[in-house]
Parts: structure tokens; sequence; C-alpha cells
């Protein structure tokens, strides 16, 4: 019998059984596939993604400039987002919307002052009105102008409902201190469970005062460690000023333990002359209080006031002389005769005058300009000339008719009612007065020292005078007078 075929088959069968034995005598398994689940890029990133595939195609594509700019500000890639803006802008002078994009960035590295300079460019330039009274009314409240940034809140939110803008109106009115209106702004969105809105009463009760609330509120809605985190910051909420609040608040921005309630200059500035085009020229400069001891001379510890001195516009409408550095100013009685005398001069073109509060006879007048006996003696040729077809009537007395009763020669007796005794008028506790400003600043102290200062670099002009220092938003001004 031929064993040979059989012989074959076993063969292999052994070839295709061996490998299967040997892994399992060696104890390994058999391969298993298992499905890997991989997150998706959020839409940020993938528009980011899209945008720069689409300008690596095309360098000079406007609109993918706009849009990376825009996916880079979402995910808070600041710097990319201000350079592809930049970019747009150059490429296109007179875009809006890279007006707003740079504008956006801006007001995110703590620069409200340009980014409303930009919302106005962009404004003119066709921007969506919804879009800039959003951003603007952020802007407002960076610089604490609270009033001018819910109108621009109620302005977009007119066009336009968003909760992002809502969240923002009520806390707006929690750094202005009016509790109700910012419960009343907030309750909608609390009704619906947003979490987000949840953060705003916190920020806001703590800016309100109300600490133990607002930390509740964050240990009942945020995770423990995020919260804990939290709980230090609310604390410090109240002490700060108005637009530190925005920035802590709306931004997670807080200032550093050094600058806790005190502004950026150039943002108490903004907001101070803001705050006088609103209320006009009658800003209560009459001062009240008795005046600084002008024999007093200590230097302050703090800042000096010359930092965010300025000029003014007083009750009478003339403007207020600033001591721009007191060193150029002030420098000679005699400089500063000649520029009050210049500003009258200049009153006469129709130019804005200037205060005039002091002896003028030494600086002369203008060569052509009329006396005033001149203008007295053209007055008086104007009348005679307007009055001149008038005659006086008759002296003569004119005779009564025959029978007739001269009434003016009767005397009717008259009751006369006794006379009484006229009170002295109290005088009023603040007789309006010219006063001049001549420094702004925060600290009473430094304004001392640079009244003293003055005083002694033009004795002649400002001894006669005293020193007052009104409020005047979260600075005081240096007032001398009466004029």
């Amino acid at each position: 019998m031929n064993r040979a075929p059989f012989l074959s088959v076993g063969l292999l069968a052994l070839s295709l059984v061996t490998p299967w034995s040997t892994a399992h005598a060696q104890g390994e398994l058999a391969p298993v596939s298992r499905e890997v689940v991989q997150p998706l890029p959020s839409p940020e990133v993938q528009q980011l993604n899209l945008s720069l595939r689409r300008l690596a195609t095309s360098p000079q594509d406007l609109t993918a400039m706009i849009d990376a700019g825009n996916a880079a500000l979402k995910l808070n890639d600041l710097d990319a987002a201000r350079g592809f803006f930049s970019r747009a802008a150059e490429q296109s002078p007179g875009n809006s919307q890279a007006k707003m994009g740079l504008a956006a960035v801006l007001l995110r590295i703590e620069q409200p002052i340009e980014a409303l300079q930009l919302f106005e460019e962009a404004e003119r330039a066709g921007a969506t009105l919804g879009e800039v009274h959003a951003e603007r009314g952020l802007a407002y409240d960076l610089v604490g102008l609270n009033s001018q940034a819910q109108q621009s809140y109620r302005a977009a939110l007119a066009i336009k409902p968003s909760d992002d803008v809502t969240r923002r109106l009520a806390l707006s009115h929690a750094m202005a201190g009016d509790r109700a209106n910012f419960e009343a702004v907030l309750r909608p969105l609390l009704d619906k469970r947003d979490f987000a809105a949840y953060r705003t009463r916190a920020f806001g009760l703590a800016i309100l005062g109300d600490i133990t609330d607002a930390s509740a509120i964050a240990e009942a809605v945020m995770p423990r460690d995020l919260a804990s985190h939290m709980t230090p910051y609310l604390a410090y909420m109240p002490r700060l000023t108005r637009a530190q609040q925005a920035a802590a608040a709306n931004l997670g921005i807080f200032p550093r333990a050094a600058q806790i309630g005190r502004d950026d200059p150039r943002v108490a500035t903004y907001a101070a002359s803001v705050n006088a085009a609103v209320r006009g020229a009658d800003n209560r400069l009459a001062p009240q209080g008795e005046p600084l001891d002008k024999g007093s001379s200590r230097r302050s510890a703090g800042r000096s006031s010359s930092d965010d001195r300025r000029r003014r516009p007083d009750r009478t409408g003339s403007r207020s002389s600033a001591d721009n550095g007191a060193e150029t100013s002030m420098a000679t009685s005699e400089s500063r005769l000649a520029s009050v005398a210049q500003g009258q001069q200049a009153d006469s073109t129709g130019a804005r005058p200037e205060i005039s509060t002091f002896n003028l006879a030494s600086t002369g007048t203008q060569a052509n300009a009329p006396t005033s006996q001149q203008r007295q003696s053209e007055a008086r040729q104007s009348i005679d000339e307007a009055f001149s077809g008038f005659s006086e009537p008759s002296s003569a007395a004119e005779k009564p008719a025959a029978g007739a009763v001269d009434i003016g020669a009767l005397k009717v007796r008259r009751e006369v009612p006794p006379e009484k005794p006229k009170a002295k008028p109290e005088p009023p506790k603040h007789p309006s007065r010219v006063w001049v400003q001549v420094a702004t600043g925060r600290d009473r102290a430094a304004l001392r020292f640079d009244w003293n200062r003055m005083v002694k670099k033009v004795p002649d002009l400002l001894k006669k005078y005293d020193a007052h220092v009104v409020r005047w938003g979260q600075a005081n001004r240096l007032l001398a007078g009466p004029l």
C-alpha cells in the first residue's frame, strides 16, 4: 500500500497546527481590534485651520485674514489675532471688520481708550451697529463709565438679543451700585439655569459688598477647587475701582496688589473728561470747607498730583489754568500777565477766552483796538441819530378850560401801612465766585505741597489767595480764590 499521500497530508496538517499550539503553549493571546475614539477639534480651531489653509494658497485673502483673526480671538490667542487684524487693516485701511477686530483685541489687553477710538472708526466705516454697541459698552465699563456702557448695551440688545450682553449689562448695574436693576436684568437668565449667569451673580453680589452670598453661589455652582480659588478674589471686589471691577468680572483680569483701588491715570483722565462734557460747565466749582493749611509743607509719601493735571472748564465758561509741570506755566509773573493779555485779545477774535483776573495795565493793549472812550463816543452818536426825529414836550403849562376841575390839585388821603423793619438777608453759605483751578490729584497732601511750591515760585500772583480742595469724581481739584 502506498503511504506517500497520507504522509503528505499529515505533514500539511502538522504545519498548520504547530504555530497555534506553540503560541498557546507560551500563553499568548490572539490579537483583538478595538475602536479608538479621538475628539474632533473645536469649531474655533477648525475655523482657524481652514483660514490658514486659505491663506497658504492666497496670502492676500482679506476675508481669510479676518476669519483667522476672529478664530484666534475666540481661542484667546491675542498676539495671533492682533497680527491677522493688523495685516487686514494694512491691506484695507477702511475695512470695518479689521477695525472691530483690533478694537476687541485692545479691550482684552486693557487698552479701552484706544479701543473706543477704533469703535468710532469702525462705525463710520459701516460696521454692524449691534456688534459695535456691545463691544463699546464693555469699553465704557473698562474706563468706569457705567452709564454710557448701559446705554450701549441696551442699544445692542434692541438690535439683537444676547445672553452675553445681558450679563454684561447686569454687571454694569452692579458696578454702578444699582442692585435692583442688577437683579431684574439677570433674573431671566437665572430662571433658565444659565450657569454663566450664576457666575455673573456671584461677581455682582461681591461688587455690591455681599461677600457671603457671592461665595455661597461660587461654591454651589463651581467645582470645589475652582470655587476655593475664586473666593479670595470675590472678597477683594468691593475694594477695586469700577474699571478694575469690569476687567475682573468680564475678562478675569485682576490688578496687582499694589494697584488695588487705583486706576490708570490715563483711564481716570479720560473718564473725568467724558463726565465733565456730560455735566457741562457747572460741575460744582465753588469750594466748600476751610482753606488748605498754607503753612504745612509736608511731602506726600505717595505720588505727585502732576501726573493727571489738565485744563478744565469752570463755571464762567473760561478755561482754568493748570500747572503743566509748574516749571514753564508760571515761570515769572510777567509771563503770566502776558498770557492773560493774549487770551483777552483772542477773545475779541472769537477764540476761547482765558481767565482775566489780574491787572493788565502794564501789558499794553492791541495797537489797532479802539479805546473805551472811542467806543462810548460811537455809541452816543448812534443813539442821537436814532432819536433825532423826536422833540421834547413844551414846558409851558396849559390853562384848564372854564369850569374844569384840576385833579392835579386834589389831595387824596391814602392809607399807608406802617413800615416794617427790613430783615437783613443772611449771606449765602457759598456765594458765587470765580475760582481758578491750578492742579488736580487724588492725594490732598500732595496738593498742599504743590500749592506751597507754586506760592514760593510766584508769590506776587498767588500769595494773596486761599487754596481750596473740592471732590471731583475719584480725584480732587485744587482751586485758588475767590477772585
